[in-house]
């Protein structure tokens, strides 16, 4: 932490700073100290330790810094509060991410959320060398784990983008700089109008549509913001959830698109829920060729008619190994397939390694047939009809125990378990489990060598 403490120490404090970091509800704050010298500050802010976050007290510093720093994905969030002072703290956050800490894993306060980084680095390769060499592009989704940090190396892995289910999620990986397709349709012009504004701001983002009211949303909001918002026509290939279907509707709401004038029509997306989860390779491959089929009409009728439809984006971890062989796809969304879960191990197999675990501890041995954990429901998604899996530890059936208790039956344990030992369990689905956690403890066998933080903070 002597970085930030120099960093600090560049400039002179007034005092009074934590009753200002306490107003504005911090969390986790390293170090913070109010400046009275606003416009010396961010005449010299390139001197100060990236991951700088600020709190702006006054309209005309807040305009000051603004044109100073512009939308540098190194910087947190800025509040205009009263008073005349321009408060500077560093936090731990996702803009000061891979802080080393070399400790145990088994030092942490249970339960965690781990990631090991040799099964989790290994996943992240596998996948884009595949999609790669199908000679089609990866935008992974980053709702499986909504992390910066994460989707920083996909993205250096090679990703194109990433792809995000909310407007949170949107803001998050914008302003990392990283390019964004949200894979909802929104039917709200306050999101309509939010992603307006950070299109303005410079943010790469691609929208989908699959109502023609949406898109007028979407343009009315575009128009005021004086911007160009890239739009996909999102296509129901079966599952009812979400998308137009798959027929001359589809090709009016595209006809639609590109004839607004802040609208561009760029492509399709055809994402099928129940393909990426049909048990079975031959039925699984089956179906997804099937739902993806649906879409290459409409988008063969749109190249056609001259509209700019060479995108066809969609697929799954659970149909990666299926979509890719479709010539007409161009964009593979898998999202899962870093860190891995009991769900899609069943589907997929051993084509990733399970890189995430939640580390717990064993709080409670006093019958000899069974144990209890200090991970139950807030610790583990329970929308799936079976529990986490221990791993290194056979012949155990887990049972939900409540909230903070889960119960291992030790029906034949593959070794004794006691009272205080840690145990890793692989979470029945990643996506809604990791949403349970703040932050990621990633470890090289037992050293957690870095902090990631999610959702955001």
């Amino acid at each position: 932490m002597n970085c930030i403490s120099a960093a600090l120490r560049f400039f002179q404090p007034t005092g009074h700073h934590d009753a200002a970091a306490r107003r504005v509800g911090l969390q986790g704050v390293c170090d913070c100290r109010a400046v009275g010298d606003a416009e010396y500050v961010l005449k010299h802010f390139d001197n100060v330790f990236v991951g700088v976050f600020v709190v702006i007290q006054d309209d005309h510093v807040k305009q000051l810094f603004a044109l100073c720093v512009g939308n540098r994905a190194r910087l947190g969030c800025c509040h205009c509060l009263h008073g005349d002072r321009l408060l500077i703290w560093i936090r731990l956050s996702y803009m000061t991410m891979a802080m080393t800490t070399q400790s145990s894993k088994f030092d942490l306060q249970t339960p965690a959320l781990l990631v090991d980084l040799d099964r989790f680095e290994a996943n992240i390769q596998k996948m884009q060398s595949a999609v790669a060499h199908s000679g089609k592009q990866l935008r992974p989704h980053a709702k499986a784990h909504k992390c910066v940090e994460i989707s920083r190396r996909q993205m250096k892995a090679g990703a194109v983008g990433v792809c995000v289910a909310t407007v949170s999620e949107m803001q998050w990986l914008t302003a990392a700089g990283i390019g964004v397709l949200l894979t909802t349709p929104v039917a709200s012009v306050v999101k309509t109008d939010r992603i307006a504004a950070m299109v303005k701001s410079g943010a790469d983002i691609r929208v989908v549509v699959d109502h023609a009211e949406q898109a007028r949303l979407y343009q009315d909001s575009a128009a005021r913001a004086g911007v160009t918002i890239p739009m996909l026509v999102d296509l129901d290939i079966g599952d009812h959830r979400t998308g137009i279907p798959c027929d001359e509707r589809a090709v009016a709401l595209a006809r639609k698109i590109a004839g607004s004038a802040n609208l561009r029509f760029v492509g399709l997306q055809a994402y099928s829920v129940s393909g990426s989860h049909t048990e079975g390779t031959a039925e699984r491959r089956t179906h997804s060729m099937s739902a993806i089929g649906q879409a290459i009409p409409i988008q063969r009728e749109l190249l056609a008619a001259g509209l700019d439809a060479r995108t066809l984006t969609g697929a799954s971890t659970g149909t990666w190994d299926i979509d890719t062989i479709i010539p007409e796809v161009t964009e593979i969304q898998a999202g899962s397939y870093p860190l891995m879960d009991a769900a899609y191990r069943r589907i997929v197999g051993e084509a990733f390694a399970p890189a995430m675990t939640v580390l717990a501890t064993v709080i409670s041995a006093s019958h000899p047939d069974r144990v209890t954990v200090d991970a139950g429901y807030k610790a583990f998604a329970t929308d799936r009809p079976f529990g986490p899996e221990a791993v290194g530890l056979n012949g155990v059936r887990w049972q939900w125990g409540g909230d903070e208790h889960g119960i291992l039956h030790l029906e034949s344990p593959s070794h004794p378990v006691r009272l205080g030992d840690h145990i890793e369990f692989i979470p029945p689905h990643c996506d809604p489990t990791v949403n349970l956690y703040d932050r990621i403890y990633a470890t090289r066998g037992e050293r957690v060598v870095e902090i990631w933080l999610t959702k955001g903070h």
